[in-house]
């Protein structure tokens, strides 16, 4: 009985199939030529066989039928089981065949072409799979299907009944004429059926056509809104570059980000929210979510951390000195990544700095230290407070630049340079070199190649 069992259990896994998603940028290119190839057999439909042009087209959609036979052989190669996929997929496999030589003198190729048109619909089902699109995608995919299988039978049925009764129908193009234009329940008038089969058949096509339409408006506008509700609640993935990551959340949140948006520098930076929150606590369009734990590879990944230029973490709970520990943990997730972003963190607990530093942190900010600091400077030197953070807010007057020296000044003693910046009311206040910040510089230090100055200027550097 158990051996009984096993080899039912065997036979039911032997049976499974799975049909593997192909890497994305193979998905794109299938895609562009799908499109094109529409783009050519609505060109060719007016041309004569014989025509220049229509000798050109055959050449391009030979070679983009090459590329369909392709992706077919690589589809059906990491198939779970191939035959159910030749099974399932077998228009895809028709609508990849060239129409040369014997087969563009065949008029009734035209209805076969309807097979390239089905693989428009197809591939969204499969693009939807692939770029994590809503359900309602994939539907207009199934709703495709299902017009364009319409559209060639009503056609073939609408000839068998009316040609030879009906002098409007001369070609199968005539009868592909009229099958859209009843499906799309336009209705031009320039060809009507004439017979009972052929009314029976236009019937059919046009309350077909007022489903098809009506389900088609639906479907988008429902795919619309769950595209909108995924990014909201932060499901889709970020394809971005040379943006910066907020990673975690907390009060500081969204004046961190105001404080970043407000430097002309970096206006046209795309942010990116990476928390664990149920939906997007911003409520700028521009700035996009994506929900889950920023220690996790998976979440970096839909957040695009691999092309970000910069971080900025966050501390989960800032009366909470663990939420250090996860702090470091999000830095070396992100640091394996991405080696070059450079990282931004906030510090709960003073003690903990050297974790965040061995965990690739560049900047940790220190809130409770720098806080008391401002409180003390207060009482013993008044205005100093207000000074610093007049210098470090974006909103008014000067700022404090990070600018690399110009090369004209290599070689130069660091007074010349200084007073130079004057000049440009540039006010010069330390000197980075080798990694090492020298806040009083030697007037007489000569200046060399890679050393950056820190200056106080009211608009940035050219």
């Amino acid at each position: 009985m158990a051996i009984e069992t096993q080899t039912n259990q065997e036979r039911r896994l032997g049976v499974f199939y799975a049909e593997r998603l192909l890497p994305r940028w193979w998905d794109r290119i299938v895609i562009v030529g799908t499109v094109l190839t529409i783009g050519i057999l609505i060109l060719d439909f007016g041309l004569a066989p014989e025509s220049a042009l229509s000798l050109w087209l055959q050449w391009v959609d030979l070679a983009l039928c090459g590329l369909f036979l392709i992706d077919f052989a690589w589809r059906m190669r990491v198939a779970s089981n191939p035959w159910i996929f030749l099974r399932r997929n077998w228009f895809d496999l028709i609508g990849a065949i060239p129409f040369l030589g014997p087969l563009r003198a065949v008029r009734v190729v035209r209805m076969m072409r309807l097979l390239r048109i089905m693989r428009v619909f197809v591939l969204l089902n499969r693009s939807a799979r692939a770029f994590e699109w809503p359900p309602a995608a994939r539907a207009l995919g199934y709703l495709g299907v299902t017009a364009v299988v319409w559209w060639g039978f009503a056609a073939f049925a609408f000839t068998v009944f009316e040609r030879g009764a009906n002098n409007n129908i001369k070609s199968v193009d005539d009868a592909l004429w009229w099958s859209i234009t009843t499906l799309s329940t336009v209705g031009y008038g320039d060809i009507y059926p004439s017979t009972g089969g052929g009314r029976l058949v236009a019937a059919l096509t046009m309350a077909l056509g007022v489903g098809v339409l009506g389900t088609f408006g639906g479907t988008v506008a429902t795919m619309l809104l769950d595209i909108r509700d995924q990014g909201k609640r932060g499901l889709r993935p970020v394809k971005l570059r040379n943006h910066l990551l907020v990673l975690g959340w907390n009060d500081k949140g969204r004046w961190t980000i105001a404080e970043f948006k407000a430097d002309p520098r970096y206006k046209d930076t795309r942010v990116v929210v990476v928390a664990q929150l149920p939906e997007t606590p911003v409520t700028d369009d521009e700035i996009r979510f994506v929900r889950g734990l920023p220690s996790l590879a998976e979440t970096l990944d839909r957040a695009a951390a691999s092309g970000a230029t910069a971080a900025i973490i966050l501390a989960n709970d800032e009366q909470d000195a663990r939420s250090d520990h996860e702090t470091a943990l999000v830095a070396a997730a992100l640091r394996r990544v991405n080696p070059t972003v450079r990282i931004s963190a906030e510090l709960v607990a003073a003690d903990n700095r050297e974790h965040l530093r061995n965990a690739g942190c560049d900047a940790i900010i220190d809130a409770v230290s720098f806080t008391a600091g401002l409180l003390v400077r207060g009482v013993q030197d008044v205005g100093v407070p207000a000074l610093i953070m007049h210098l470090l807010t974006s909103d008014v007057g000067s700022e404090i630049y990070r600018v690399a020296v110009d090369a004209s000044f290599f070689g130069k003693p660091y007074r010349e340079y200084v007073l130079a910046g004057l000049d440009r009311r540039h006010t010069v206040i330390a000197l980075e070199r080798a990694g090492e910040t020298i806040l009083h510089p030697d007037p007489s230090l000569p200046l060399a190649e890679g050393d950056v100055a820190f200056l106080v200027a009211k608009d940035a550097p050219v």
